[in-house]
């Protein structure tokens, strides 16, 4: 009797420390220690405890991860694809034993395994789970995530004839191609493609009521940096490379920061060994 009074109390005694770490999530200052204390008690958790619970706390470790990149972006990145993988070999994503995984899920896993370099992983994930997604038809989600894999692989005509085949519905993934193209374009050298293109983008944000003014503001940074970084390809001009560059450094609001930043570094390398 002792023994199961033990049990008990270990047991109300764990769901109060998962309970609490939950809670000081929200916290600036006790964040991350209660992130990481969750991070190892969630890791231990029996795989028969409910699903629906197990499904929330790594959903809370994501969305942590998630927002908390500019802090400690390799570490994050990091955990990020561990906690989705663990989700889809606890097989969290269903419902009654039948798929539940939505379009936002969806891309949230394909993008942690990229942002990892995971390509092969992320391309057997798509290939296996696409029919599971109800929100966009099978045609245009495939050839979405196929057009990001070949993107990673360095196959931009690839990726650029799977975009052109695309339509999608989801403003979410609509952001996605926009921003896509305009890296694609970039890298195969269709600098001027690439500029009408960030001006049609530039239209698209200022003029859609569905964007908060915060991705707005990201977006528009983004945009701004891109048509900075064709004007340096363009002249491989020190100053404007530089100029470019300062600004990256000091700014974390800007979507896809490395990639600009990595192109900007091999501008300024280019010009200097001139």
């Amino acid at each position: 009797m002792k023994e199961q009074n033990l049990h008990v109390y270990q047991d109300h005694l764990h769901s109060l420390e998962l309970f609490t770490d939950d809670l000081k999530l929200n916290s600036n200052e006790k964040g991350r220690d209660a992130y990481e204390r969750l991070k190892n008690i969630v890791a231990s958790m029996p795989i028969n405890l409910s699903k629906q619970l197990q499904h929330y706390l790594y959903m809370r470790l994501a969305v942590y991860c998630m927002t908390n990149f500019h802090n400690d972006e390799e570490a994050f990145a990091s955990d990020l694809f561990e906690h989705f993988r663990n989700m889809l070999e606890r097989n969290l994503f269903t419902n009654k034993d039948k798929p539940n995984m939505s379009l936002l899920d969806y891309r949230a896993i394909m993008n942690s395994a990229l942002r990892v370099g995971e390509v092969s992983w992320a391309e057997k994930f798509l290939k296996k789970h696409t029919d599971h997604i109800r929100e966009e038809s099978r045609d245009n989600l495939l050839n979405y995530g196929m057009a990001n894999i070949d993107f990673a692989w360095y196959e931009f005509e690839q990726c650029l004839e799977k975009m052109s085949r695309l339509k999608i519905e989801s403003y979410v993934l609509n952001l996605d191609i926009y921003i896509l193209k305009s890296q694609v374009l970039y890298e195969l050298g269709y600098l001027d493609s690439a500029k009408a293109h960030a001006e049609s983008f530039r239209h698209h944000v200022s003029s859609n009521l569905l964007y908060s003014g915060e991705l707005k503001s990201r977006l528009n940074f983004f945009i701004r940096f891109y048509m900075k970084l064709l004007r340096a390809s363009k002249h491989r001009n020190k100053r404007i490379i530089n100029s470019l560059r300062k600004e990256l450094n000091k700014d974390a609001k800007s979507l896809k920061l490395n990639w600009l930043s990595e192109k900007a570094d091999l501008i300024l390398k280019q010009a200097e060994e001139k």
